[in-house]
């Protein structure tokens, strides 16, 4: 709802992201209060305090992925990221469409969660291998795809999404001549430390 905020917090051991798919919104950190809109991706390191407060009505993926690295302390700590992700290079991946990082360890800092955007074009399709410690996200953001499940298909539309956990393996196409806008979230499992 407009207004809307989540108190001003941080989280201790874990990073956060948001990533906003409709409306406005302000994200306030310690360094000011910054504004943000569909597409942009906010990476707040552990520890780092922060408030989400809509302006419209707003509609966003957050996450938080365990930090089991060491702890990032108030001296050392990270700032908060903010990624507008329209600008980000696209790279063309033969046969699975154009695809675009926009949370990893090289962009802002994160450890534990990688994520990217992928347009698949008619004859594209975007296989997301099993693999054995991670956890994958495929959300549909535009358009009309086929998602493979244990090899039977399923139709679906803006708003689907399917989760898949270790060893576990999707696919998507799109369905028809129409492309597809995906969101791929890859969480790996981390062995804690001793």
């Amino acid at each position: 709802a407009k207004g809307a905020a989540s108190p001003y917090h941080y989280h201790k051991n874990c990073e956060h992201f948001y990533f906003i798919m409709e409306g406005q919104a302000t994200v306030e950190t310690p360094e000011g209060v910054t504004e943000v809109g569909p597409g942009d991706m906010v990476f707040i390191p552990a520890e780092e305090r922060h408030r989400l407060r809509s302006i419209t009505p707003l509609f966003y993926f957050e996450f938080q992925a365990p930090n089991r690295f060491q702890t990032t302390t108030k001296e050392h700590a990270m700032a908060t990221t903010f990624i507008k992700t329209g600008n980000l290079p696209r790279t063309r991946v033969p046969g699975a469409g154009e695809a675009t990082d926009v949370l990893n360890e090289a962009i802002c800092g994160a450890k534990n969660v990688r994520a990217t955007l992928r347009w698949l074009h008619a004859g594209d399709r975007l296989d997301a291998a099993p693999k054995a410690s991670t956890h994958q996200l495929i959300y549909l953001m535009d358009g009309h795809g086929v998602i493979t499940l244990n090899g039977k298909d399923y139709p679906v539309g803006k708003g689907a999404g399917v989760y898949f956990g270790p060893g576990e393996s999707a696919g998507i196409r799109p369905d028809g001549a129409d492309g597809v806008k995906l969101f791929h979230l890859v969480v790996p499992e981390v062995a804690d430390q001793a």
